[in-house]
């Protein structure tokens, strides 16, 4: 697996692949923790398939908790050794998936966290800090 590493002078397309590389290495790390540490028989933390997407080389999911989290990630993206298992997303959207993420974390950062994610999901990325937590403000990351 090749490591990114930023470099001065990136062009904006490789600094774009550099996060979603971080952020596959985030969610691989986070559904082989999981598995390994938290496993109870429930929980079902793996790499699908996806047929019914329409995007060229992102054809494989991660699956967090029964398919309650799901990211897309690139069919050439090393996954070591995360179990294959059957397609299981529930039929959440993007933001369904982080409001979720919000509610697990409680993260009170906001007095209604769904009303305000909502007005800053779908601005220009740029990125957002508040308190102990920073996220991107956009919503197809």
């Amino acid at each position: 697996m090749k490591i990114y590493e930023y470099k001065e002078g990136m062009s904006e397309e490789e600094q774009k692949n550099g996060a979603y590389w971080e952020r596959n290495m985030l969610v691989l790390l986070l559904a082989e923790y999981l598995n390994k540490n938290l496993r109870n028989g429930l929980i079902i933390n793996g790499i699908s398939g996806c047929a019914d997407n329409n995007w060229d080389g992102w054809k494989r999911v991660i699956s967090i908790d029964n398919g309650k989290y799901c990211f897309h990630i690139p069919d050439k993206f090393d996954i070591e050794n995360l179990q294959e298992i059957k397609p299981n997303w529930d039929g959440h959207t993007t933001k369904d998936k982080y409001f979720r993420i919000f509610e697990m974390l409680e993260i009170g950062i906001f007095k209604n966290p769904k009303k305000e994610l909502e007005k800053q999901m779908y601005k220009k990325p740029e990125i957002l800090a508040q308190g102990n937590i920073i996220t991107n403000k956009c919503n197809n990351i």
